[in-house]
This record gives C-alpha cells, structure tokens and sequence, in this order.
C-alpha cells in the first residue's frame, strides 16, 4: 500500500490516506479469481477425505492382505465423518450410521467367508473398531489411514497428504456393467492407489519425486512405472490404465511428448495441493467435468425423488 497525505479544504487539517497501489490491486484481483476457482473446484468435487500417503506405502507393502482388500479398505476410508479423536464414525452422506450388518453388502463380497476373514483383520490391526455389540455395531474407523477435517502442521509441511473424492471414488467401487455386475473387480482399481505416492504435488503427474516443485523433479516414464509395477510391456500398464473410467471419463491421462510417455492423474479423483489445480491440468480431463456438471444439475430432482418416496407418496 502506498501512503498519501491529504488536506480538509475546510479546517485546513491535514491526514494520512493509505491507498491500494496497481501492484496490490492485481494482487487482489489474482487472488478473488483463486478464491472463485477454488470454490468451483470443490462445488464439483463435493466432499474429500484426507489420506496419508505414508500409511497408504505401508498398506501397499502389507502381505497381510491382498489387492482386493486393501481397494477395500482405501474404499471404506472414504465413509469418515469429521472428527477430532483416532476414530472416525462411518456414515452415509445422509448421515446414517454404517453398522457392522452392512458392511459386507456395502463392499458387494458376496461370500460370507471372505468377508469375515477380511473383517477380522480390520479389527485385529485396528483398522475398525466396534462401538457396541453384534451385528448392530457402530464402525469407527483408524485417523492412520483416512480422516476429514483440518490436517495437522507437521502433515501439511511434509506434504504427506493427499485428497479423495469421496463420491468419485465410490462411484468407481460400485459402478456396474450391462449385466448388473461390478465393473471393476476391486484389484483392478488397486492399481490407482499404488500410484498415490507418486503424485506430484503441484501437476498431478507421476513423478521421480512427487514431494517438490516439479522444476526440481521430473515425470516417471510409462517404462518406469511398468518396471515398477512388475509389467515387462508399458503397453500393458498403458491398456490397464486407459480402461478405468469414471462414468467413460478417464482415470489416467497418457501424455506423450516425442518418444516419451507420463502419466497424470485425474484432479477430480484425487489431488495434493491445497490450491485449485490450474486450467492447464483440468483441461485434459474435460469430460470429468461435464459429468461432474451435469451430475450437479440432475441432483435438485433426485432428491426430491427421494423425500417423496421416504415419506410414502411415490
């Protein structure tokens, strides 16, 4: 700001005026379009939960359980209400508990067995644990893996955070095929939280070192990650990647420059920073966002679909 002094014409007194400069002026004005942009963002993406990438590196290298279940688990994390303790409380959107009764139809395992194997390693490592007794338990589920509400200082100076979406990722979990099926056999999305720790924080590319600027890193090969991956073709990896959609918009993006191929990561699904991510970036998943827009639009008549048929009058 800059200084200014003026003079009342009247009683010849004279006084200081700090005014805005052209310089804070533009600073404000970058700063309203952020806010605005921000706002978008988030009015599209709807609701995220916070997930510690440390803990995720720690699920991936975890022989106790397998792909499925560990989908499952980053599945499930996406459930946690607000909440200050260790424990979350896992609920639906409308605000209903999710008991213990309803968990095995909620992660669609159609054999018991499976299902309570699983279940009980949830709560031999803590990951779940039950508020009440029998099948009408209350879930609350570990701050470990997943969490909403303010992150702490330490988690936001070493970006050991990441975003999901919470209704993306559900959608991508329960989606069906023509024939009623689940779409995506939970291993097959396994594949996208392997990839959680190579996000870069500021593009959204997988990259040698997601934790600084991307001028000071650089994007993983498609030959890397397939190395990586235990993949002996990219080409495989490439297909793998290219056939997870989200209502036919794509997970993964494939970016090509010359002979080299990287790999970026929706923003709509899952995203680092705490700023919006620029055009640039959200333009290659344009398709995203038209669905996401026309999801949005479709919502007034739904849930009015859904008051008159919860009160008897369809």
């Amino acid at each position: 700001m800059a200084q200014k002094k003026l003079v009342d014409p009247k009683t010849g007194e004279s006084f200081d005026l700090w005014v805005d400069t052209e310089d804070d002026k533009q600073r404000k004005s970058k700063w309203k379009e952020k806010m605005l942009a921000k706002k978008e963002h988030e009015k599209l993406t709807g609701s995220f939960t916070f997930t510690l990438l440390s803990s995720i590196q720690g699920l991936i290298e975890d022989t106790s359980f397998t792909d499925d279940e560990k989908t499952r688990i980053m599945f499930l994390g996406t459930y946690v209400t607000y909440g200050e303790s260790e424990y979350s409380k896992l609920q639906k959107g409308n605000g209903t508990p999710i008991l213990k009764k309803h968990l095995q139809k909620l992660l669609m395992i159609t054999h018991n067995k499976s299902f309570y194997q699983f279940y009980n390693r949830l709560i031999e490592k803590k990951i779940i644990i039950e508020n009440g007794n029998g099948k009408n338990a209350e879930l609350y589920w570990t701050s470990k893996y997943h969490f909403k509400g303010k992150a702490s200082l330490s988690h936001r100076k070493e970006k050991n955070l990441i975003k999901l979406y919470d209704r993306q990722l559900r959608e991508l979990y329960t989606s069906k095929d023509q024939k009623g099926r689940q779409k995506y056999r939970p291993s097959n999305l396994y594949i996208l939280f392997c990839m959680l720790p190579f996000v870069n924080y500021e593009t959204n590319l997988l990259s040698v070192n997601a934790d600084i600027p991307a001028s000071e890193t650089r994007p993983l090969l498609l030959s890397e990650l397939a190395i990586q991956f235990g993949l002996t073709r990219s080409s495989s990896l490439k297909r793998k990647l290219l056939n997870i959609k989200l209502a036919d918009s794509p997970v993964f993006s494939i970016i090509t420059e010359a002979d080299k191929e990287y790999v970026r990561v929706n923003p709509y699904i899952v995203w680092r920073n705490t700023s919006e991510p620029p055009e640039a970036i959200t333009q290659t998943f344009k398709a995203t966002k038209e669905f996401l827009i026309s999801r949005q639009e479709a919502l007034p008549g739904k849930r009015l679909r859904n008051y008159l048929e919860s009160n008897g009058t369809q």
